[in-house]
C-alpha cells in the first residue's frame, strides 16, 4: 500500500522523463540530441501509461500512472489500495484529488511551491541536460525500441574528474517527436527506472479530461500566492508555532540571529517549517538553518543508507550533537543534515569561510528553545 507521503514523491517524479515535443533534426550526435531537445517550440498531445522500478520501493512496481497531455494541459491519474489519486494541470492550476481522503490541493502557477513541485516536463528535462552537459560524458549508444516507438539511447556517464548530484544517466528518446520515453538513474547502488509501455501520439482528448468535477464534500485548498503562508516572527512565538521544543544557535560576540521566517501549510499535503538566518557580527551572511516537520510525522532520528545513497560521492556520514548526520558538498552547495527528537534541521552554510569543523562545534552549543 503506498502511504501518501510515498505517493507525492511518485507523481513528482514521474514528470521527470516526460517531454514536449522538438524540431527535426538532420544529425543525431549527442549534441545535437540535447541542442534540439532544449530548443524545443513544437508541443505535442499525447496519451501515455507508465511504470516505475525504484529499488527500495516495492509499493511502486504494480503501480501505473496513466496520462493525458494536450498543449499546456495534462491530466495524470494514479489508482492505489487508498483510492484514486488524480492530478490536472491547465494555465493556472495544478490541482491533486486524493479520493480517499476526500482533500484536493489546488496552487496557481508563478508561485515558489508549485514552480519547484510542478515544473513541466521539458522544464524539468531541460534542467537535467544542462546539469549533466558540463559533468558528464554523453554517448549516442543507437535506435532501440521503447512502448514500439523508435528512440535514441543516450548514455550519459560521470567524468572522474567532475562533481554531480546526478549519477550515471540513461535516456530513451521518441525519435520523430523527442519525448523522453525511459529513463534510468544510477547513483552508487540505487537504480531507478521510469518507462513509459505505452504511448499514443495521435489520442483523441477530450477537453473535459481537464476539468476536474469535485464532489460537494471534497476539502478544496487553494494557494493563489506561497507568500501568504509565510510570515516573520519572534523568537518567543517558535514553540508555539512549531508545537516542539527545538534546538537553536544563541548569539554570541561573532555571530547573531538576523531573521526568523515561519511557513505553514495545513491540511494533508501541508507542512510546517521555521528558516533562520544568521550573519556575523559584520552584518555578512554566515549560514541558514532550516528546521521543518511534516504533517504526517514522518521523520525518525537516523539517516538511512538511501538517503545517502541518493548523493554518491558528495555526501559524507558524520557526527553532529552526538547524531548520525549528513553533510552535502557538492560546488556551491555546502550543508549539514541531521534528524533529532523527531525534527528535521539542515543547516546551510554560506559564509565561504565556515567550515565543517565550526559547524560542528556550533551545535554543541545549541540551546533548547521551550
Amino acid at each position: 500500500m503506498i502511504g501518501n507521503h510515498k505517493l507525492k514523491l511518485l507523481l513528482i517524479g514521474f514528470l521527470i522523463i516526460s517531454l514536449f515535443g522538438c524540431k527535426q533534426m538532420n544529425q543525431y550526435t549527442p549534441e545535437k540530441v540535447i541542442s534540439n531537445a532544449l530548443g524545443a517550440e513544437k508541443e505535442v498531445s499525447y496519451y501515455g501509461e507508465l511504470k516505475f522500478d525504484l529499488e527500495e520501493i516495492e509499493e511502486f512496481k504494480d503501480v501505473v500512472v496513466k496520462e493525458w497531455r494536450h498543449q499546456n494541459k495534462s491530466r495524470i491519474e494514479v489508482d492505489t489500495d487508498e483510492g484514486a489519486v488524480v492530478v490536472v494541470v491547465d494555465e493556472e492550476y495544478a490541482t491533486i484529488y486524493q479520493e480517499e481522503d476526500k482533500t484536493a490541493f489546488k496552487v496557481a502557477f508563478g508561485n515558489m511551491f508549485l514552480d519547484q513541485m510542478y515544473m513541466s516536463p521539458k522544464e524539468l528535462v531541460e534542467s537535467l541536460l544542462n546539469q549533466i552537459t558540463d559533468t558528464h560524458e554523453i554517448e549516442n549508444v543507437g535506435k532501440e525500441k521503447v512502448a514500439n516507438r523508435d528512440a535514441f539511447h543516450l548514455v550519459a556517464k560521470k567524468k572522474k574528474d567532475k562533481k554531480s548530484l546526478y549519477g550515471d544517466q540513461e535516456l530513451w528518446i521518441d525519435k520523430e517527436n523527442w519525448v523522453v520515453l525511459k529513463t534510468k538513474m544510477t547513483n552508487g547502488d540505487i537504480e531507478n527506472t521510469v518507462e513509459y509501455t505505452k504511448i499514443d501520439f495521435n489520442p483523441k482528448i477530450d477537453e473535459s479530461l481537464f476539468q476536474l468535477d469535485l464532489p460537494e464534500d471534497v476539502d478544496i485548498e487553494t494557494v493563489d500566492d506561497f507568500e501568504e503562508y509565510s510570515e516573520e516572527i519572534t523568537m518567543e512565538e517558535i514553540p508555539e508555532k512549531m508545537e516542539k521544543n527545538i534546538f537553536l544557535f544563541p548569539d554570541n560576540d561573532e555571530h547573531k540571529l538576523d531573521t526568523i521566517s515561519f511557513t505553514e501549510i495545513e491540511g494533508d499535503f501541508g507542512y510546517t517549517d521555521l528558516t533562520i538566518d544568521y550573519k556575523r557580527s559584520d552584518g555578512s551572511p554566515l549560514m541558514t538553518l532550516t528546521i521543518f516537520k511534516t504533517s504526517d510525522n514522518e521523520a525518525n532520528d537516523e539517516i538511512t543508507d538511501d538517503e545517502f545513497d541518493i548523493y554518491g560521492e558528495d555526501a559524507e556520514k558524520i557526527k553532529i550533537r552526538d547524531t548520525q548526520a549528513l553533510y552535502i558538498n557538492f560546488n556551491e552547495l555546502h550543508s549539514v543534515n541531521w534528524i533529532e527528537g523527531g525534527v528535521n534541521y539542515s543547516i546551510d552554510l554560506i559564509d565561504p569561510d565556515l567550515t565543517l569543523e565550526d559547524v560542528q562545534k556550533l551545535a554543541e552549543e545549541m540551546k533548547e528553545i521551550k
